[in-house]
């Protein structure tokens, strides 16, 4: 897998949040596939020097059950900003590029749980024929929206 660590373990994480269970046994497979990251000049200044940067995230997965049918075929999620550049202010671009990264890198994230969310959920048109009708809240704990095995 060509997936940085740092990448897994923000995915984990917010599909946790989200309410995935992470098990070995799970019916459903996510693929993490490849996660890019890409910086290029996105134009140049009167002196010919670099005056933006475009930067490209990019994430590419797929989703399968046990018996190997796709539930999202393979995507690729991309993610892309451009920053100003002066060399002047180098200190505070590289941070400004840090943080950049970061937030396109979470955006990816959330779209790539959207998506497993969208895939997964039972269709919502149907009643819920196993829920006794009552006013009560229920007391159970909450459970999972899916149980997930991870192959990264």
């Amino acid at each position: 897998s060509q997936v940085p660590s740092h990448w897994t373990r923000n995915i984990k994480a917010t599909l946790t949040n989200a309410g995935v269970e992470f098990n070995k046994t799970a019916n459903i497979i996510l693929n993490l596939e490849e996660a890019q990251e890409t910086r290029q000049i996105a134009s140049y200044n009167d002196n010919a020097k670099a005056a933006e940067y475009q930067l490209m995230s990019e994430l590419t997965f797929s989703v399968e059950d046990k018996q190997g049918t796709l539930l999202i075929p393979k995507r690729v999620l991309v993610s892309e900003r451009i920053y100003q550049y002066d060399e002047d202010l180098l200190a505070g671009k590289s941070e400004e590029e840090a943080l950049l990264k970061q937030e396109m890198q979470r955006d990816l994230i959330r779209q790539l749980v959207q998506q497993f969310r969208l895939a997964i959920e039972p269709d919502t048109d149907e009643p819920d024929n196993d829920k006794p009708e009552t006013d009560e809240p229920e007391n159970n704990p909450k459970k999972p929206i899916a149980r997930l095995y991870h192959q990264w």
